[in-house]
């Protein structure tokens, strides 16, 4: 954390900086009171998740939206930047645009080769394919799982001071390293993540097993945003978990 001008020079801003950081702003905000953040549009939905959910107060944070070209993910364009126009949030109090033309173009050229994100072709593939078959796809995702808890660790709305897989009175899940408990682990944290996710994909860079995180969050999101017109990139809308309207569908009710 910076806390004077002449320490600013320590920041670093480019097509590295793919960590999302949010996960760390009530405890900054804890520890210093009111804060300055500076955010990529992506960081943005995480923080503005942080706030919705009261986790942070928004008169403690100042938000310098910083204009993003697109971050690196190994060789590659992260595939959360492919449907994002990079441009500072509108709910930042501070706007800082990028200079140069470099940045657009690599934008731009991206965008050219990759005009969707790929994870709504991957999440369509596995929708066709027959239940069991699916099932034997996730089984074997879930059996590399190691239990290290590194997905909630890196997640900025895994904030929860006492987790489902920590209570032993009752024992929801079982903490060992088994078909049962793993796919328990895996499936109760998506489904707390649904409508609240923001597409970061900080779970699945974390994952040491490279379990396709991404996927199951992917997809909770296409359906809440089907279904009930949420996501976690909806700003001023609220969890679709903790929101209620009278029209909301029913047909998933028995």
């Amino acid at each position: 954390m910076i806390g004077t001008s002449g320490e600013a020079a320590q920041l670093d801003w480019g097509e590295g900086c793919l960590t999302n950081l949010a996960n760390y702003v009530p405890a900054a905000v804890k520890k210093a009171g009111r804060v300055g953040v500076v955010v990529k549009q992506c960081d943005m939905r995480a923080v503005q998740g942080l706030v919705q959910e009261n986790q942070v107060r928004a008169e403690d944070l100042v938000l310098v939206g910083a204009a993003c070209a697109g971050v690196k993910d190994g060789e590659d364009i992260a595939a959360k930047c492919l449907n994002c126009d990079g441009t500072p949030h509108a709910l930042c109090d501070i706007v800082v645009d990028a200079d140069g033309v470099r940045n657009v173009d690599r934008r731009a050229e991206a965008a050219a080769g990759r005009h969707s994100d790929p994870r709504d072709a991957q999440v369509a593939y596995l929708e066709s394919l027959p239940a069991e078959v699916r099932w034997q796809y996730w089984q074997r995702q879930f059996a590399r799982c190691l239990r290290c808890y590194a997905c909630r660790a890196a997640c900025p709305l895994c904030y929860c001071g006492s987790c489902i897989v920590e209570k032993h009175r009752p024992q929801w899940i079982s903490p060992a390293i088994e078909a049962g408990g793993n796919t328990a682990w895996n499936v109760i944290r998506a489904f707390h993540l649904a409508g609240r996710c923001t597409g970061c994909d900080e779970c699945a860079r974390a994952c040491p097993s490279d379990i396709r995180l991404d996927l199951i969050n992917h997809k909770l999101r296409l359906e809440t945003e089907r279904q009930f017109r949420a996501s976690g990139s909806d700003a001023q809308g609220k969890p679709v978990l903790v929101d209620f309207r009278m029209d909301d569908p029913e047909d998933f009710v028995l």
